[in-house]
């Protein structure tokens, strides 16, 4: 039986038109998930884990029946992302600190896997990749929205200056704690200001809508490495902006409408972020992120080629007294449990979205069309790299499928982008 085939440039029909299946399978992440003893443990099951099975088992149900194509164009992001899941299980085979922690990071770098293959297999078409892109704005919307309930509902009275820490504590919903939910704010923060800039009139307005929520949700969640992430990552990307016609104008508008929205905030929440940002500028805490990281890297020096497992650098900080489960750095994080085997193929993956992203920003900066969303993605992505430089990020489900979903996005933001510039 011969099965259909397409080019980079090809429009399958079967296709066409199932964006949707991406939008179902990412707010699948945000109900509560049901917690299954196994093991002497107790996991999360989310509903994005059997649905995104369940997906995959339909779309090759449809494969073979010749009603559906995946998409294998991006020969070098498949092998890396593939060379990446394989040194998972090296590394298993070669440690058995952890099993079932191990079993678990194998099945959140698969599952992350997957959401790329599904999303660049269905998304075909810009109209496909538009909604798309949208449909990450309006997920990252409404995560903030969940936020805003629990402030208005729970949080904001007990939100002081002088106890801003212990009430850092207290802020969490279903899908994860203060940090966590600002490192899924990161990388759409940036995306949400590009359209809001990329528009004028009613349309400006409307899409301020999430600027305005994300805003105020990542006050909410009191992250000081967020913050600090979006601000290095913007002056990281400000020579492509000018370049895309950014002026002085327009730093001084939004910084006016920024302080507009500001000063109609709560003022105790707004309190108890300074008062976190005075305190950690006074009370440094880089010595306990050196001690993880010192750690992390000791670990890899003595285990450089497979790593000491997957998920099982906790057992290394507890020898030092520190009972962290992970290194607080994604690149040491990653060269510690897997070794070079697994860290190189991750390491080059981000490299060549790195460069697709810079690129992609270049080819754009003409095209009133799509210079400030391609400004936007590439931004998103420099800042949520830089959060998971302070930020335990990748290990997470939620984390996993959203930065491959965005992935996605990017690389058929370049790759029509290509089609577009040829035509």
């Amino acid at each position: 039986m011969k099965y259909p085939t397409f080019k980079p440039t090809q429009t399958f029909s079967g296709n066409a038109g199932r964006w949707w299946i991406l939008a179902i399978l990412l707010f699948s992440l945000l109900p509560e998930g049901l917690p299954v003893t196994l093991a002497g443990r107790t996991p999360q099951v989310f509903l994005f884990d059997p649905l995104i099975l369940g997906v995959t088992g339909y779309l090759l149900v449809s494969f073979f029946l010749g009603g559906f194509v995946f998409d294998f164009s991006e020969k070098r992001v498949h092998l890396l992302a593939l060379a990446f899941i394989f040194a998972h299980l090296v590394s298993l085979l070669f440690n058995y600190r952890d099993v079932a922690r191990s079993i678990l990071a194998i099945k959140v770098s698969l599952f992350g896997y997957l959401t790329y293959l599904i999303a660049a297999s269905v998304i075909r078409s810009r109209s496909d990749w538009r909604k798309a892109h949208y449909t990450i704005l309006l997920w990252g919307t409404t995560l903030g929205s969940l936020i805003l309930i629990g402030f208005v509902m729970d949080w904001s009275s007990i939100i002081i200056a002088q106890a801003s820490y212990e009430v850092k504590e207290e802020i969490g919903i279903s899908v994860g704690r203060s940090n966590f939910l600002a490192a899924l704010l990161v990388p759409i923060f940036p995306i949400a200001i590009a359209e809001m800039l990329s528009r004028r009139g009613y349309l400006r307005a409307l899409l301020g809508i999430p600027v305005a929520i994300m805003t105020f949700s990542l006050l909410v969640t009191m992250s000081k490495g967020a913050f600090v992430a979006l601000l290095l990552g913007s002056l990281c990307t400000l020579p492509l902006m000018v370049r895309a016609g950014l002026k002085a104008r327009h730093v001084l508008a939004f910084a006016a409408l920024a302080t507009c929205f500001l000063l109609v905030l709560p003022a105790d929440l707004l309190s108890a972020n300074y008062e976190m940002f005075l305190y950690r500028w006074e009370n440094p805490e880089f010595i306990g992120r050196f001690d993880l990281w010192k750690v992390a890297w000791d670990a890899f020096l003595d285990n450089p080629v497979t790593g000491v497992g997957a998920n099982s650098i906790y057992i290394y900080n507890r020898q030092y007294a520190v009972d962290v489960l992970y290194t607080h750095n994604f690149v040491l994080n990653f060269l510690a449990e897997l070794g070079l085997i697994g860290a190189l193929p991750f390491f080059f993956l981000l490299i060549v979205l790195l460069n697709r992203g810079f690129r992609l920003c270049l080819s754009t900066s003409w095209d009133p069309g799509t210079k400030f969303s391609s400004i936007g993605i590439f931004t998103g992505l420099v800042c949520t790299l830089l959060h998971g430089l302070v930020e335990p990020t990748f290990p997470a489900q939620h984390y996993s499928a959203l930065f491959w979903a965005f992935s996605a996005v990017l690389l058929l933001s370049s790759r029509f982008q290509k089609q577009r510039t040829a035509t």
